[in-house]
Formats: C-alpha cells, structure tokens, sequence
C-alpha cells in the first residue's frame, strides 16, 4: 500500500501543470547622469530610489526647498556648495520636463 501511495504521488506530481513564480518588480533605480554621485552619497544615505522616483514632477525652485528643508531642518550632510547641482539633477531628471529614459536598476 505503501508503494502504491507513492507511485501515485509520483504520478500526480509528473502530470501537473507547471508552477508560476511572479517575482516582483524589481526596485527602481536613480536616473544616471551629473549629479546622481551626490544624491548617491547625501540624499541615498536616508532615502530610497522610490523617494525619488514617485514624487510628482518638481521643477527646480520646490526642489531646492527641499533639499533646504533636508540640509537645515534634518541635517542632511549636503554640502552648502553643492546644492546646486543637486537641484539642478533632481529639475533635469525629476521635473515636469523629465527627459532622460526611466533608469533600470543595476545588475547584481
């Protein structure tokens, strides 16, 4: 009875269908580009990709408000000197005329 129990199972586990795996979408990476080494070293030491790369299109002016607000209210280790070029990735990549492609995330 044993044997036949097993065989059956064997059978059974040969004759079903395939199993489906959908893995989820794999998390979002940053734009490439000037600018991007400095979100990775200030902005991405508390942020995530998403923070990001779900905010609404921003144009530069209320991106530097919140890149101050991050350096004066949070202490964001921004230096004062480059918070140019960190608005003006974050306009250029995150703006309301976003031009670059959405980025992949990277190989691991």
């Amino acid at each position: 009875m044993k044997s036949f129990l097993i065989l059956a199972a064997t059978a059974a586990a040969l004759t079903a269908e395939p199993v489906k795996i959908q893995l989820p979408a794999p998390p979002p990476a940053i734009a490439p580009g000037p600018g991007s080494e400095l979100l990775l070293g200030h902005c991405m030491i508390c942020h995530s990709a998403e923070y990001f790369t779900t905010q609404p299109p921003l144009g530069a002016e209320k991106w530097r408000a919140i890149v101050d607000k991050m350096r004066v209210t949070f202490g964001s280790p921004l230096p004062e000197d480059q918070v140019d070029a960190v608005v003006a990735y974050l306009a250029k990549n995150y703006g309301p005329e976003e031009k670059s492609a959405p980025a992949q995330p990277a190989a691991k």
